[in-house]
């Protein structure tokens, strides 16, 4: 961290086309060659690493990024196939699949983990059985990774829409027309989301949602006041 000279360096054996993720002392890294590794963060000293098949001939490639919620690490495969192992041991503990191709990054919260396909569906599975929650069709292939803020779930597709889902259920809350590989961040105060040299911002109160709010309750106040105008009428 003070000089930027290299600390340590792993080889793989396999082009890594993906970002690392670290959950305490290990760092999860999956690459091109279908196989996963953990290696200790302070020397990077190999944990465990398992390589996964897509049939008798071939192994998995994966381009998407594992994410950890510490207990367990996911992924998907270009196949479409998504792993769930053992942090820990590198254990498979569940799959499951997306409709066509997998590059996207899965998001974890709430129990849940969150993942789209190119058959333009962001998918629910609860993360500790693979459990199906919801499905939601957004007519546009999936490429990023989504990210969770709050009750919220974003994602992006290639038809450069970005989409609010509720994660409970899935459904659409708002949506824009912006974005396309990546939903963008959230702070505690601001979202933003970027799009061909494009950066828009929201401040958190005055975010499409809370608008949205907003608006819904005034007409219900609007309305509550005209039905009393009408009760009390001579």
């Amino acid at each position: 961290m003070r000089t930027g000279r290299v600390k340590w360096a792993y080889d793989t054996g396999g082009r890594i086309n993906s970002s690392p993720s670290i959950s305490r002392n290990r760092i999860f890294i999956s690459t091109y060659a279908g196989s996963i590794f953990a290696l200790r963060v302070r020397d990077g000293h190999k944990l465990w690493n398992r390589y996964f098949r897509r049939d008798v001939l071939r192994y998995e490639s994966f381009y998407a990024s594992p994410s950890t919620d510490g207990r367990r690490v996911f992924t998907i495969a270009r196949s479409g196939k998504i792993y769930a192992v053992s942090a820990s041991s590198g254990h498979l503990i569940w799959t499951a699949r997306v409709g066509g191709l997998g590059y996207s990054t899965p998001a974890i919260a709430h129990g849940r983990v969150f993942i789209g396909g190119f058959d333009g569906g962001l998918r629910a599975f609860r993360a500790s059985t693979g459990q199906l929650l919801w499905r939601r069709n957004l007519h546009g292939r999936i490429l990023g990774g989504s990210f969770v803020a709050g009750n919220l779930v974003f994602t992006s597709t290639l038809a450069a829409h970005t989409f609010a889902l509720r994660v409970s259920d899935g459904k659409i809350l708002w949506r824009l027309k912006i974005g396309k590989y990546s939903p963008g961040i959230v702070t505690e105060r601001h979202y933003f989301f970027t799009l061909n040299g494009i950066v828009m911002a929201w401040h958190g109160r005055r975010s499409p949602q809370i608008l949205d709010l907003q608006r819904a309750k005034r007409r219900q106040a609007a309305k509550k006041s005209a039905q009393g105008r009408v009760t009390t009428a001579p």
